[in-house]
């Protein structure tokens, strides 16, 4: 099977499993602090610079600046993940190249009108997903990216749909919510899907 929802011991979480063979993975550059977006963007997006990016990104920052997110501010997120005030963080992400996943992440449903799934690499060498890594809401186009924790750098994730139906990866991410507790983790993860839409 190309794809199973398990249990995970350590997390008491149910992970949507994917095989090695059910999608692939194109690696992204390392520069500039920029694979997450490398690893989010079309072709189509190719042609603007990453500077232009990075203002986009802080400009929809600062009009949802007081939207809540899980019950925090976009300025919390900004200010617990940074450890910088909001004008200090917007000047850094846009002028230094300054790492931010957690807040692109937030923020890409708003930009692009796109959800992110985060993707995990699993103990038998294919991918493993938690809702908990899910930004968007499912009405959203699915963008699938990787996160390669022992790089600290995102990949591009494409599911190979013949291999996985989309209807399977929905079906399952009911299965994983209704089975998921929900845990204490390294770092705050943020869900932009509004409850009961899963």
């Amino acid at each position: 099977m190309a794809l199973k929802v398990s249990d995970s011991p350590c997390t008491q979480a149910s992970f949507i499993e994917l095989s090695a063979s059910a999608a692939i993975e194109a690696a992204t550059p390392t520069d500039g602090n920029n694979c997450l977006m490398y690893a989010l963007l079309d072709i189509k997006d190719m042609g603007k610079s990453f500077k232009t990016i990075r203002n986009e990104i802080v400009s929809i920052a600062y009009t949802n600046r007081y939207k809540k997110f899980n019950g925090k501010t976009l300025e919390s997120w900004v200010c617990e993940t940074s450890k910088m005030d909001f004008a200090a963080w917007a000047r850094e992400f846009a002028t230094n190249n300054a790492m931010s996943d957690q807040i692109v992440l937030i923020l890409w449903p708003l930009y692009k009108g796109e959800s992110v799934w985060v993707w995990q690499s699993s103990q038998a060498g294919g991918y493993k997903h938690s809702h908990i890594c899910r930004f968007g809401t499912s009405t959203q186009k699915v963008r699938h990216v990787v996160y390669r924790e022992d790089k600290l750098h995102y990949n591009t994730l494409r599911i190979i749909e013949l291999l996985v139906p989309e209807r399977v990866l929905t079906a399952s991410k009911q299965v994983a919510k209704r089975r998921t507790i929900t845990c204490a983790r390294a770092y705050a993860q943020v869900s932009l899907t509004p409850a009961g839409q899963l």
